[in-house]
């Protein structure tokens, strides 16, 4: 089981290649960030798993699937860049989020806008 990989960091925010030259839909761009979603939700329950064993927590399942379904569509959304920027534009950060050494697609690759930018939108 894998986190992440550098193939899905590397792709996850990308609409498929190039900025500018392809859609933000693109298939290669959407399959990256859907593995590493995937692949870090599962880390996420076996890690509730074991630790609510443990501990004998006690989840409730629903909760937990909730929980973890909630986490896995808001970081898929955001991990892809452009809905975000999209959001800090219409809410008056397009200056904030512009500030990111090299533009916003280069963020986790070097940049630092990511989930941390998300927070203060």
């Amino acid at each position: 089981m894998r986190a992440t990989s550098a193939h899905c960091s590397s792709l996850k925010a990308s609409p498929g290649g190039s900025a500018t030259a392809q859609c933000h839909t693109h298939p290669a761009g959407w399959t990256a960030n859907l593995g590493h979603v995937t692949t870090y939700s599962l880390t996420l329950a076996v890690a509730l798993a074991v630790v609510g064993w443990r501990f004998q927590l006690g989840y409730a399942p629903g909760w937990v699937a909730a929980g973890l379904a909630l986490n896995a569509v808001t970081h898929a959304w955001a991990d892809r860049r452009a809905p975000l920027r999209a959001l800090a534009v219409a809410i008056g950060k397009k200056s904030y989020w512009d500030e990111v050494p090299g533009g916003a697609w280069h963020a986790g690759r070097g940049g630092t806008v990511n989930r941390g930018q998300c927070h203060i939108l």
